[in-house]
């Protein structure tokens, strides 16, 4: 099996703008259903899901407050991500950003493999 690492905000979650966006009211926070799907698909077929975000730990106990009520699967939780422009990573999918079609047409079709 297979272990990924998927940011929460803007990929997940609706990306929510700094000023409007309150640790305390996180629950509220809008969800693309279709990438919650796809990520449980991965998490109930023996894939390993590790969930990260620019969030502070302060935010951590709302965060999975939030990810529970919206029925995320995952193994592990990382607060914290620096912030910044860009990833270099040598294990990256895509150099900035995978598109949310992106995402689901490699989880469609890792499911065949």
């Amino acid at each position: 099996m297979k272990s990924f690492s998927i940011d929460i905000d803007g990929v997940i979650g609706v990306e929510t703008k700094i000023t409007d966006f309150s640790y305390d009211n996180l629950i509220n926070n809008r969800v693309y259903s279709n990438t919650i799907e796809k990520i449980n698909q991965l998490f109930d077929n023996g894939n390993t899901i590790i969930l990260n975000t620019a969030r502070p730990s302060k935010a951590r106990e709302n965060t999975i407050k939030w990810l529970k009520k919206n029925n995320v699967k995952f193994h592990k939780l990382v607060m914290d991500k620096p912030e910044c422009d860009y990833y270099i990573d040598d294990r990256a999918i895509v150099g900035r950003k995978i598109t949310m079609q992106a995402f689901i047409k490699f989880v469609s079709r890792s499911k065949s493999e």
